[in-house]
């Protein structure tokens, strides 16, 4: 469990050591000094940096937010006794150092929090208290890969907060529970660079709890089609993220020579699906299907020098394929 961030050097060695504990993302790009401030957390492989939430004044109520090449919808609602969800409504918009009721004045300070997202009240004038949840639609903007969060005041009482990312076609990619930090503490999470994703929800409180408060300072991402990527074929594919595009279910067999990678039974249309391995996957991956009429699929380097499915592939299309030896993705050949 992540503890309370309460004093400023400790919240200054806690971002340092969180920007530099990425598992895929090493490589942290300097800054320049004009931009330190507001940029803590930035690295080569964030395209969009949302951290005002496209608005210079709050509070106010908001359903779209456009900021830095982004563009997503914003709508949120409150939980009901039942555990039940009410009607969607807006987001509330409160400025960090402005709303001390959700985060510190030194911590927005220190993280650069201008303005963040929050739950509103009945009435749409104060912060919602009684649980509830964020909803993001990056539709607008065709997907997203959502790289981390900054969230703040997730207290003990809002333990079970959560995080859920899902697909173009509802399919929940990753769900993760948000650790209790304290009363007005922030804390980034990691979102592990899921890519496609078309809707986040930020849940405050379990949902069978009646409390629940807390707010989003930052979203780091890379909007669909954004960013740097590597078209070197000599890169090695050790990540690759696929998706099924046919229209009926189909069974699916991932491997290497002999080595199994993935089975799936019954995978349904839309059905996105990660690849790993400390091998190449270029020319050594085959995908087999259970349909006789269709070839075996790998994955090969095109004469662009850019990434494709090898064949005459209609069922499968890749989402995202990275190489260990960079931390932002590798083109893609459509």
């Amino acid at each position: 469990m992540t503890k309370p961030i309460k004093h400023l050097i400790f919240t200054g060695s806690m971002i340092l050591f969180m920007a530099g504990c990425n598992t895929e993302e090493d490589a942290v790009k300097p800054l320049a000094t004009s931009n330190q401030e507001e940029l803590v957390g930035w690295t080569d492989a964030v395209c969009n940096l949302i951290q005002s939430f496209g608005a210079t004044a709050s509070p106010g109520l908001v359903t779209t937010v456009e900021e830095n090449g982004a563009l997503m919808h914003v709508t949120t609602q409150r939980r009901a006794s039942n555990g039940k969800y009410l009607p969607e409504t807006h987001a509330m918009l409160v400025g960090g150092r402005e709303t001390p009721e959700l985060i510190g004045f030194m911590d927005a300070i220190v993280l650069g929090v201008s303005n963040m997202l929050t739950v509103p009240n009945e009435s749409g004038d104060g912060i919602n208290q009684t649980g509830g949840r964020i909803i993001i639609d990056f539709t607008p903007s065709g997907s997203a890969t959502v790289r981390d969060m900054i969230l703040t005041d997730i207290d003990t009482d809002e333990k079970g907060s959560k995080i859920e990312l899902f697909s173009n076609t509802g399919q929940l990619l990753l769900s993760k529970e948000i650790p209790v930090t304290g009363d007005k503490n922030p804390l980034f999470v990691s979102l592990e660079n899921v890519p496609g994703v078309a809707k986040a929800i930020v849940t405050f409180g379990d949902k069978r709890s009646l409390n629940g408060s807390g707010a989003i300072a930052r979203i780091q991402m890379c909007v669909e089609g954004a960013g740097r990527c590597v078209s070197l074929c000599s890169a090695p594919v050790n990540k690759l993220w696929l998706q099924y595009v046919g229209t009926r279910p189909i069974n699916v067999k991932a491997r290497m020579g002999t080595e199994s990678l993935m089975n799936g039974n019954g995978m349904k249309p839309g059905t996105m699906f990660k690849i790993e391995h400390g091998s190449d996957l270029r020319n050594t991956l085959t995908l087999e299907t259970n349909r006789k009429d269709v070839p075996a699929v790998s994955l090969t380097c095109g004469d662009n020098g850019q990434l494709s499915l090898s064949g005459d592939n209609d069922l499968f299309r890749v989402v995202d394929a990275r190489s260990s030896n960079y931390s932002y993705p590798l083109c893609l050949q459509e």
